[in-house]
């Protein structure tokens, strides 16, 4: 009996070790957590700067479905808008793209070549331009975070131009179920020799391209950080007067991107400057990849500082359109301008959304106080079924359109939901626009930027640009809005919000998951 009494007394404390250990184990990756240091270009604004004469010109790339011919039709500009940028190029090029290659889903996309093309017309313009300054900035997913240098960035290189992967480290985390153990525990065992060695080998599923090299667990590490320099952002000097240009939109060039519906703005002056001098704050903090010789990339960012300095001044002093002005945002300064623009909408105001991905507390409730108030807010959103060939769950765009229903039934303003209608590709648009014909206010925002906690806190580094006063441009994207709104001319561009709305069960448990992965950042929206 007693040899029973202490075994049972035994176990217990082996319980209560273990237990004891699991919770140490558990928490002490929480007592050495990192602190976030400022990093110089992130959560910046620019504050409102002049539009010159040539004003703000709205880029749509649009993926409709034609029925009588059961195909579809694609229309686009942005890209075409940057390759005329770079074509004009004399000083210099600045790119900034999160996803650039030419990686294909489950089921490929033919349409276009865009990493190809984009590089392509980069070393054309450096050969014959000898003299042109051009960095290319991007994220180090497109060498799968391994340390290969990929095509089509190992052409650039050869040719005489700067590439400059985004140290990620260096941002904030957003996954706060994983990460704070992945650094803790990861960083004991890549100090251990045999076990990095184990780490870097290459065995695991390739979760980015099905038919490319497979994975260490460095790499899956990685990735389920969830972070990104998401910024799609391209600024040249032409040659046809204008200055320092501008191209800012939610175009990716990735070849299987590209058939995505986009929107993008082409801009000339203050504000490409201070798109410019921000984007040359990146690589202070982000490792050169092959640089060719010690202190060539800081003489060249000088140069292109230089320029931005020389144009800012002239672009400032030129007589803005109609009291037309723009500002450069980026990170948390684009939640607060959205959620700032929706909080003064009132009656009279049209809202009009296009969007990828909408999940940010702060502006859904921003949304619904809007209808509240009386404002007239319509939503086109990506049903969230279609990624590269995989079908996709419907969070969170679903439930979020489902719960601002729900919370505006009665208000004093409206609201409506369509979803564009894809096949295969998405609607990919970060856009809205602000019009109140009776007041005369015209506002519109544009960019890289999901309405997301990730893309919108920080964690992501994101760019927008917001402009007010240019009526011609509202009511440009006002007329391609409605038109993909009504399936103007036959063709199939949005499907009614019953189509893709969860009912039942299905309603429930997306809703808990949205929630969850929206506050924890343990998903990949």
């Amino acid at each position: 009996m007693d040899d029973m009494k202490t075994g049972c007394r035994f176990f217990l404390r082996l319980v209560q070790f273990g237990f004891a250990l699991l919770l140490l184990l558990l928490l002490l990756p929480h007592w050495f957590k990192r602190s976030d240091q400022h990093l110089a270009g992130v959560t910046f604004r620019s504050g409102m700067l002049p539009i010159g004469p040539n004003g703000a010109q709205l880029l749509v790339d649009e993926t409709e479905y034609d029925t009588e011919r059961g195909k579809r039709v694609i229309r686009q500009e942005i890209f075409d808008h940057m390759l005329d940028a770079i074509e004009g190029a004399r000083r210099l090029i600045l790119a900034d793209y999160f996803l650039w290659n030419d990686w294909q889903g489950a089921v490929p996309e033919e349409y276009r070549n865009l990493s190809d093309e984009l590089a392509d017309a980069l070393i054309q313009r450096k050969q014959e331009v000898p003299g042109l300054d051009v960095l290319v900035i991007t994220d180090p997913i497109n060498r799968m975070y391994g340390a290969t240098l990929p095509e089509p960035f190992a052409r650039m290189h050869r040719a005489g131009i700067f590439v400059v992967f985004t140290n990620l480290d260096a941002l904030p985390d957003s996954n706060r179920i994983y990460s704070p153990y992945a650094r803790f525990y990861g960083g004991l065992l890549r100090s251990m020799p045999f076990a990095r060695s184990w780490l870097e080998r290459p065995r695991w599923l390739n979760p980015l391209q099905s038919s490319g090299e497979r994975f260490s667990v460095l790499q899956w590490a990685r990735l389920l950080f969830f972070k990104a320099n998401h910024r799609k952002v391209l600024v040249a000097d032409v040659d046809d007067g204008s200055g320092l240009r501008l191209v800012v939109g939610s175009l990716n060039p990735a070849d299987g991107s590209s058939a995505h519906s986009n929107i993008g703005l082409q801009l000339d002056g203050a504000l490409a400057a201070a798109a410019l001098k921000n984007e040359l704050a990146l690589p202070e903090w982000s490792p050169v990849c092959l640089e060719t010789e010690p202190g060539a990339l800081s003489a060249m960012m000088e140069r292109m500082k230089q320029a931005a300095d020389e144009a800012a001044p002239v672009a400032s002093a030129e007589q803005s359109v109609g009291d037309i002005r723009g500002e450069w945002l980026t990170e948390d300064a684009i939640r607060n301008r959205i959620i700032g623009l929706l909080e003064g909408a009132g009656p009279g105001d049209e809202v009009r959304v296009g969007l990828f991905y909408l999940s940010d507390r702060g502006v859904v409730d921003a949304l619904v106080r809007a209808v509240k108030d009386g404002a007239s807010v319509r939503l086109l959103l990506d049903p969230n079924k279609d990624a590269f060939g995989r079908t996709k769950n419907g969070v969170p765009n679903r439930p979020v359109a489902a719960e601002i229903l729900r919370h505006t039934t009665g208000a004093r303003g409206s609201v409506a939901v369509r979803w564009a209608e894809t096949h295969g590709e998405q609607y990919h648009a970060k856009a809205m626009s602000l019009s109140n014909l009776e007041k005369n206010q015209w506002r519109f925002i544009v960019g890289s930027a999901n309405w997301t906690r990730r893309n919108l806190a920080g964690f992501n580094l994101e760019a927008d640009a917001y402009i007010e006063g240019d009526r011609a441009l509202n009511e440009c994207f006002n007329r391609y809005f409605d038109r993909a709104w009504s399936n103007e001319d036959g063709r199939v561009r949005t499907a009614a919000y019953e189509k893709y709305a969860d009912q039942g069960f299905s309603a429930w448990w997306k809703r808990w998951l949205y929630r969850f992965q929206e506050a924890t950042g343990a998903g990949t929206f």
